[in-house]
């Protein structure tokens, strides 16, 4: 099959942002709102401002563990044949996407608050459809108290789903609620760590702060060796352009 391949950066621009990241994370520095990451950051040689919550991060301690980073990893189906190896060279993984709260019914056109059966239609017709690579769980189940729903939503893909899971876990309790369900899916936390089923999208608040609860669910499920992807959103009119052609390329 024929595809094609759009490459935004030359290896030359890609240098360049990565030398200018490891400048900000040294000489500026993140805010991080958790005292417990602080203290893990600290303990490996970062420079941690209590007082203003900055932690300076240098370019020693990021070199370190990119070269501890695997080069490879596999995002794993509950069916071993929805396997995604990445990183890929040959085509995009593409996905659902997430985490609305309002949707327009598919019968009446009503807009309204979405709803765990939303959620369950829409991760049979992921598990269906061949171009769809992996499920992020695309709507909240908002029937339910806020605390449980994120569990509950990865519960509901695991039920109608064999592909890979993307959710979030908001905060550790949640993120350890989550290794535990997937445990269960599994067999036990060791499989899991062997066959990881789900992983989770974590978003610091532009520019450069971790919350707290966000930032130990990252830190919780690391050491279950589920991969957090942390994206960044940028707030139109408020710290990023306010049109959508620049805020997308701010992000």
């Amino acid at each position: 099959m024929a595809f094609g391949r759009l490459i935004l950066l030359s290896d030359d621009e890609i240098t360049s942002i990565h030398e200018t990241s490891l400048k900000i994370l040294q000489e500026i520095g993140i805010k991080v709102l958790s005292k417990k990451v602080q203290s893990l950051l600290a303990e490996n040689g970062a420079k941690v401002d209590a007082a203003s919550s900055i932690v300076r991060i240098p370019r020693s301690l990021v070199e370190e563990a990119i070269k501890k980073a695997p080069k490879e990893i596999v995002l794993c189906g509950r069916n071993p044949k929805f396997d995604l190896k990445l990183p890929t060279k040959e085509f995009t993984f593409v996905a659902t996407s997430g985490y609305a709260t309002f949707m327009r019914d598919l019968e009446t056109g009503e807009k309204r608050m979405t709803k765990t059966s939303d959620l369950r239609d829409f991760a049979i017709l992921a598990d269906y459809l061949d171009e769809v690579d992996f499920f992020d769980s695309i709507v909240a189940p908002t029937e339910l108290p806020p605390p449980v729903q994120t569990v509950h939503s990865l519960a509901v893909s695991f039920e109608h789903t064999e592909k890979h899971v993307l959710n979030r876990a908001l905060n550790e309790k949640q993120a350890k609620w989550q290794i535990k369900l997937a445990s269960a899916v599994v067999g036990d936390e060791e499989k899991l760590r062997k066959r990881p089923i789900f992983c989770s999208v974590n978003c610091p608040v532009s520019p450069l702060l971790f919350e707290e609860g966000s930032s130990e669910a990252m830190v919780e499920l690391a050491k279950g060796r589920n991969s957090s992807c942390s994206h960044v959103h940028g707030l139109m009119w408020q710290h990023s352009p306010s049109n959508n052609c620049g805020n997308t390329n701010y992000s």
